[in-house]
């Protein structure tokens, strides 16, 4: 499988996640009211939010941990093992250049973009930097 595919399947998987009718995403007072109003989330009797804190700036009630749990555990399983893939590792450091905007000089970029890929090899490296350099070319 291929990075971009991998993205896609990873993306698909969470908005069709059970645990996902639980969570939202708020960055400011308004969005996380009305986020509260759609999942439902009541407070203690404390006042305090039944929420728990989800990356990404996210809130998930209390009603959806054990299934955002099961979700992740499984996921990172599938996750280990499409990793391991030539055709995943290659992609997925041509889609990172492309995303840092790696170009010539700038090797911080470089190395930023193969973090995500510590398994690469060195010739998996130098395979993935000539697709990319061919779609620079491209590009013009």
């Amino acid at each position: 499988m291929t990075y971009t595919k991998f993205k896609k399947t990873k993306q698909e998987a969470v908005n069709a996640a059970a645990w996902n009718r639980f969570a939202f995403w708020a960055f400011n007072d308004s969005q996380f009211s009305e986020g509260c109003a759609r999942v439902g989330a009541r407070k203690n009797r404390r006042g305090k939010w039944m929420l728990a804190r989800i990356p990404g700036g996210g809130f998930l009630d209390v009603k959806g941990i054990d299934s955002w749990r099961t979700f992740w555990k499984n996921w990172e399983k599938y996750e280990q093992a499409i990793k391991r893939e030539d055709k995943f590792i290659v992609d997925g450091l041509v889609y990172e250049y492309n995303n840092h905007e790696c170009v010539f000089g700038y090797k911080s970029d470089r190395e930023a973009a193969e973090a995500n890929f510590p398994k690469a090899t060195e010739e998996q490296k130098k395979r993935a930097w000539k697709i990319y350099m061919k779609q620079c070319q491209e590009r013009g």
